[in-house]
């Protein structure tokens, strides 16, 4: 039964109102300063009421009707409104300011209020307070407290700063409209209030948008133009909703977040660092829009900026003029080359919005072309790692894609970019600190990464023209040039790096971050030109803020870049760089002969492979897997004891392919099959899923990549292609995923270049003899910041190329054929190239491809060799590499090129990264000591990292493990006892890494003194940082690691040698080689190892002596020899290292401990052990040689020297 209507209706429903809005052209600075200052701007559009609270929703279906009679029968169409006064209403504890009408619109609103209330049955100050009706358009609330002295209205700080933002607004003469009508709005679920009915004044003629009764808020305004007559900023035209821009075939869009901390240097001492960080690049082309969006603009900032000839030059079209109100302390603001008309997005968040602009294009030269148009937004989303955090920024990327792509509006023609400070936390061990603190959820730090829809957005950083790398699959890694983690290449906040960032606390840890970005819209017409990251430090070292700046060049006239084809013949004509060729006839290969694998061992090789094919075809779907060696195998460059890396290609998805792999190999090498062929097999944790395992005595380490289309490909017996020709088909590679091609992109590397690099034999051959040259100094170890395979051929394919180009050009052969060139020609022009090769500005790229690397190089790339083919694990192959490594190369290069055998400057002290591990196999699991093992080695770019940034220290590591071998009897009787003795017990090892350390010459005394504290403190941080990984903290009552800085006559007494042995029981069997003795002159900076096979410094001088390295089935390696049993007594464990177990050991408690040393003076005296000062900087400090005794503070000696007593370790007297 219908419900009768009332005869008076009541003023009591606050989910209904009748309304005046503020029309879209006059709302921008209105909503600006109520999404921060108003909590309900996210729920009311900006509007006067005129009944609140209105009548509840059963009866409006009868009083709608009735206000509409009324309101068409009124004299007038419009209602003239004009505010123009700023007023507050206090109330207890807050105020709220809001805009105020003149007199005689108060008048009228009044006036029409009375009409309606009559019309209705209700009193005239029904629904008011104190039955007074005030007329008025809230703008935000602020707190009363903190007002300034004599302030008669009685009102806070806050409140009047308020007002004063507001009072600007209506500065020029009030905010002026013609009102044609009411709105009825009604609240829906969510709380928002939207409009349910339009009711007009006087007839229904339909108005303009600007009669307050539009339901599109959104408010598209025409930009501001620079006038250089004038030397002024004006609005363009109102009337213009849409200008054209000339048709563009790019577009540079560049994002910079210019910095507004407090805290912060002012802007206009840091204006000039922008402005030379935004004008670096070289210009781009003629036809070129140019777009910038900044974040974090000011008061202070926004002035200076447009006052800069630069921006009013390049960019004269801007968002904001520079007396234009600025909401926040934080504020978006857009520039262009070229007109365009803007709106603001509102977040639900405060102080959070997107500020959108659209240019359209007119139409092209082209027949039937049509009108474009470009949408870019600027954002600077929701700070911070947390769950409330991440749902704010889901939420606002969510908003902004649904405005961008709204339903039903056709995307032909039209393409949209978003640029600016995403706050995305894309460090994962970041992700895994906040997860472990408890600061996030499970859930939220699977999702973390995946706020950016990538079905509906590709990332220029991550998209190398048409090939897109998803950052939140598995495998897509960045490099900080200290320890690999994903998410961090690329970063834009870098506190390492950029020095008005290090200045800030981090709220979780000091990784860097990738916050800043640019996204188009997949499957578009926009192809990626190129992309690059600026605002680095200069040459002072200062940077313009916290953040670094992107630019992306985007082509906008075509449908994408597809791959480009592989040559196979090598050309030149694109090539413009020369090379200096220092030509040398010496034969290299009698040195390099000893060295090469037997015919055995490739016989033997080759059947290896054979038999792991046969294994791995056996499961279901395995059935046509192919089988690809990779790296020096596939390139002929291996020796006898050399691994061989394998890529499987198959059709089943790589969680299937690594279980049946595990489990089978697992199964033969437990005795299920013939226990002679496989061994040791378990994973590795690396940038890509690997399996180790031993065939044959040969070990293997196996990648996948599922590419079905491919392997289907390969076995059609049609066409018979090869492996080749398939992995560059373009069109074969468009259908397979990033996560396929990631690891496919190893053998195309490899293929790459046995297809494009000329005078290949005499390329294998000076490939060998470097690579021996460089594992003899010390220089063959990537995991420890030098150079590994990949980079040697990278930077060789490099030389030889341009050899070729230089040999060509001097020739006078009529068909173009490179004349021969002989691999000690090749070797000398290597180190004389690199010698002198600047690797802080110079990148070792491939000659024959474009000089504009696909990958972007960053601050943290001491030197930069990228990968041929992207995605790719590591895109910058040399990103463990630092500036150490940098000027080690150049130094020992340089001497190689010189023929000198050794060098005048010696490391006067040395870095001792002392490793114990006890229980191995009892208490502790083998696996865990790999890791722990591969957790510190993997540290030490870290540790060369924080070395080269102190000022005038030469460092370098040498790559390997060492150990002291045990002290025979008759030493002992000599009294030639070493510090720090070997192995106690089965199952226990130990052993030290050393980075031999010097200052450069001429320095000063004081100034090495700061030097020395500086190291002591950097060697600190580097031990604090290995005891606090995750590897360590689990394995922390079988393991202890002691770093510290001795002096060359120490190290000199230990008699250190290379640490072959396998630190576990396992079959699989370390290869290190057994070099002893004289490895301590080695890392003596540019000297060779003592006892190398003669003097030139071009003649090999391998470790492995080539008998030692046969692998034939007949000839197996050799096992590598069991901990000895300890003797009944040990070289008593010295007093740092007793120390160093007290301090870390979460059992004991340095409190309890008294500490008993020598006074030259009056004997032992003892002191907490506490307050024990170990640094050689300390006025109190006291040298190890001169403590006694370690004790508890009420209970007997636990260490003492002279008695070697040792309750801690169990070594000296008490071993056994």
């Amino acid at each position: 039964m219908a419900s009768q209507p009332p005869t008076k209706f009541p003023l009591t429903s606050t989910e209904t109102a009748l309304a005046i809005l503020l029309p879209a052209h006059l709302s921008s600075d209105i909503t600006s300063i109520r999404l921060i200052h108003d909590k309900s701007a996210s729920k009311w559009p900006a509007h006067i009421n005129i009944l609140y609270p209105f009548i509840p929703t059963l009866f409006l279906s009868h009083a709608i009707p009735l206000l509409q009679t009324h309101l068409s029968s009124l004299p007038f169409s419009s209602l003239h409104i004009n505010l123009n006064d700023v007023g507050v209403f206090k109330h207890r504890k807050n105020a709220t300011v809001f805009l105020r009408p003149d007199e005689e619109s108060e008048g009228a609103l009044v006036r029409l209020r009375r009409g309606l209330t009559g019309v209705i049955g209700c009193e005239e100050g029904e629904g008011t307070v104190e039955g007074v009706f005030r007329p008025h358009l809230g703008v935000g609330q602020a707190g009363m407290l903190g007002g300034r002295r004599g302030n008669e209205r009685g009102i806070g700080r806050e409140v009047e700063r308020l007002s004063e933002l507001v009072r600007k607004i209506v500065a020029g003469g009030g905010l002026e409209w013609d009102v044609k009508g009411l709105v009825v709005l009604r609240r829906e679920v969510g709380g928002e209030m939207s409009v349910l009915e339009e009711l007009r004044f006087g007839d229904e003629d339909e108005g303009d948008e600007e009669s307050g009764c539009v339901k599109d808020d959104t408010g598209w305004m025409s930009c501001f133009v620079f006038d250089p007559a004038a030397d002024y900023w004006s609005r363009l035209s109102k009337g213009i909703k849409h200008q054209d821009v000339r048709t563009m075939d790019h577009v540079s869009i560049s994002s910079y977040n210019i910095m507004a901390e407090p805290t912060a240097e002012h802007f206009n001492s840091r204006l000039p660092l922008i402005i030379s960080a935004l004008s670096s690049p070289t210009p781009p082309p003629s036809n070129t829009l140019q777009i910038l969006t900044l974040q974090e603009v000011n008061d202070e900032s926004l002035p200076l900026i447009l006052s800069s000839p630069y921006i009013r030059k390049i960019y004269p079209y801007s968002t904001h003029a520079p007396s234009s109100l600025l909401p926040s302390a934080r504020n978006l603001v857009t520039l262009a080359s070229e007109p365009f008309t803007s709106t603001v997005v509102p977040f639900e968040e405060r102080h959070k919005s997107s500020l959108v602009l659209s240019f359209e294009f007119g139409p092209g030269s082209g027949s039937g072309s049509e009108k474009k148009s470009l949408v870019v937004a600027n954002v600077h989303l929701t700070s911070g790692l947390t769950d409330k955090a991440f749902k704010a920024k889901k939420e606002q990327m969510e908003k902004l894609t649904v405005f961008l792509f709204p339903k039903g509006k056709s995307e032909n023609g039209r393409e949209v970019v978003v640029a600016g400070d995403f706050n995305l936390t894309t460090s994962v061990r970041t992700i895994e600190t906040a997860l472990s603190r408890g600061l996030i959820t499970d859930a939220t730090a699977q999702a973390v990464r995946k706020i950016i829809d990538l079905g509906v957005w590709e990332d220029a950083f991550l998209s190398p023209g048409s090939e897109s790398v998803p950052e939140n699959e598995t495998g897509m890694v960045g490099y900080d040039g200290q320890e690999t983690f994903e998410g961090e290449r690329g970063a834009t906040f870098d506190r390492a790096t950029n020095p008005i960032a290090a200045m800030l606390e981090p709220p979780i840890d000091r990784s860097p971050q990738r916050y800043d970005r640019v996204l188009f819209r997949k499957g578009g017409s926009i192809a990626k030109d190129g992309f690059e990251i600026f605002g680095l430090p200069n040459e002072e070292g200062r940077c313009g803020s916290d953040h670094y700046g992107v630019r992306a060049t985007l082509n906008i006239a075509q449908t994408g870049n597809s791959m480009s084809d592989i040559p196979r013949k090598f050309d030149t004509s694109s090539v413009a760089d020369k090379i200096t060729i220092i030509d040398d006839p010496t034969d290299l290969t009698p040195l390099i002969e000893p060295y090469l694998p037997s015919p055995e061992d490739i016989s033997q090789r080759a059947q290896a492979i054979e038999l792991l094919h046969d294994t791995l075809s056996n499961g279901d779907g395995m059935e046509g897997i192919i089988l690809a060696p990779l790296g020096s195998y596939l390139m002929g460059t291996y020796f006898a004891d050399s691994d061989v890396d394998v890529l499987a290609i198959g059709s089943v998805n790589p969680g299937v392919f690594f279980e049946f792999a595990g489990r089978e190999l697992r199964k033969l090498d437990s005795g299920d099959g013939d226990e002679e062929s496989f061994k040791g097999v378990h994973f590795v944790n690396s940038l890509v899923s690997i399996v180790e395992v031993c065939v044959l005595g040969i070990k293997f380490d196996l990648q996948y990549s599922q590419a079905e289309e491919l392997v289907r490909a390969y076995h059609d017996e049609t066409s018979s292609p090869s492996l080749p020709d398939l992995v560059f088909d373009k069109a074969l590679i468009s259908t397979l995923s990033p996560s396929s091609i990631r690891p496919l992109n190893t053998y195309r590397d490899s293929a790459y270049l046995l297809l494009t690099i000329p005078h290949l034999q005499s390329y294998r051959l000076a490939h060998r003899y470097l690579t021996l040259y460089l594992k003899n100094h010390g220089l063959y170890s990537a995991k420890f910041g030098y150079l590994g395979g990949i980079h040697l051929q990278l930077m060789l394919n490099r030389v030889v190329k341009l050899i070729s180009v230089s040999t060509l050009t001097t020739s006078t052969n009529t068909d173009q054929e490179s004349p021969p060139v002989s691999p000690a020609t090749i070797v000398r022009t290597f180190f004389t190239y690199y010698a002198t090769f600047n690797w802080a500005i110079e990148n070792v790229t491939d000659p024959l491809l474009d000089p504009q690397s696909k990958v972007p190089r960053s601050a943290r790339d001491a030197i930069f060799i990228p990968a041929i083919h992207t995605p790719t694990a590591r895109p910058n192959v040399a990103s463990s590499c630092t500036k150490l490594t940098a000027h080690t190369l150049s130094s020992q290069f340089s001497l190689a090129a010189q023929h000198l055998a050794k060098g005048d400057c010696g490391s006067g002290a040395f870095v001792r990264v002392g490793i114990d591990v006890w229980g191995v196999g009892s208490e502790i699991a083998e696996s865990k000591v790999r890791e722990m093992i591969g957790a510190l080695e993997s540290r030490f770019p870290r540790l060369m990292v924080a070395l080269g940034r102190i000022a005038g220290v030469e460092g370098r590591a040498w790559p390997a493990r060492l150990w002291v071998p045990d002290v025979s009897e008759n030493e002992k009787g000599k009294g030639m006892e070493r510090e720090g003795g070997e192995e106690g017990e089965e199952g226990q090892f130990k052993g030290y890494y050393i980075v031999g350390v010097s200052a450069r010459e001429g320095m000063e005394r004081e100034t090495k003194q700061v030097m020395e504290g500086k190291l002591v403190t950097a060697v600190r941080e580097f031990e604090r940082g290995v005891l606090e990984a995750r590897e360590f903290v689990e394995g922390s009552r079988n393991v202890w690691v002691v770093v510290d800085v001795v002096r060359r006559k120490q190290v000199n007494g230990m008699n250190l040698v290379l640490d072959w042995r396998e630190w576990s029981l396992e079959k699989l069997q370390n290869c290190v080689s057994k070099q002893h003795g004289g490895l301590l002159e080695a890392l003596d900076l540019g000297m060779e190892v003592a006892g190398s096979p003669g003097n030139s410094s071009f003649a090999p001088t391998s470790s492995a002596h080539p008998a030692s390295t046969s692998t034939t089935k007949s000839n197996k390696p050799t096992k590598a020899p069991k901990a000895p049993k300890a003797p009944k007594a040990t070289p008593l464990r010295p007093a740092h290292e007793i120390i160093a177990r007290i301090k870390w050991d979460p059992d004991l408690d340095i409190a309890d401990y008294m500490i008993g040393y020598e006074d030259r003076f009056v004997g032992v005296k003892e002191m907490e052990l506490e307050k024990w000062k170990s640094e050689s900087t300390d006025e109190e400090f006291i040298p190890m040689h001169r403590v006694v005794w370690i004790r508890l503070k009420d209970g007997d000696i636990l260490w003492d020297r002279r008695r070697k007593i040792d309750g801690f370790f169990g070594s000296g007297i008490c071993a056994g």
